[in-house]
């Protein structure tokens, strides 16, 4: 009788695993154009922070206004494309503290800052903390 009821539970949690498995491609399939268009800024802003930092210039890309990108991205994940393009910046700028030897100088210049002080300003705005500072802290 134990053993009947483990297979039945048995067969039943297989059903509910590929039923789930199917609700999922059905998901998968229907994700909204709100959504693609919101996954498509932010790896567009992943492959081109360095060159575009305005909201303007990624709207312009994706062929519409920047209300409706600062709409769509901010529904879509909480946070304006100016954030994101921000937070995205700020991560690559800790990954050239913490893994290269440069100086800030190159490390702004590379990042596409006009200058050494815009760089520490950006980075003291969100961290609290100097780029030498967070040097030491990564």
């Amino acid at each position: 009788e134990d053993f009947l009821l483990c297979n039945l539970i048995l067969i039943l949690l297989l059903r509910v695993r590929e039923i789930y498995r199917i609700r999922v491609k059905e998901l998968k399939k229907n994700i909204s154009r709100q959504e693609q268009l919101a996954n498509s800024f932010r790896l567009l802003v992943e492959k081109k922070f360095i060159e575009k930092r305005t909201v303007s210039e990624y709207a312009e890309q994706l062929h519409i206004s920047p209300k409706h990108l600062s709409d769509v991205v901010s529904e879509t994940f909480g946070r304006s494309p100016l954030q994101i393009i921000h937070d995205i910046l700020l991560l690559e700028a800790k990954v050239q503290l913490k893994a290269t030897d440069k100086s800030v100088s190159e490390i702004a210049y590379y990042l596409n800052f006009d200058d050494q002080p815009h760089f520490t300003n950006f980075i003291k705005k969100r961290t609290g903390f100097s780029p030498q500072e967070l040097r030491k802290k990564l």
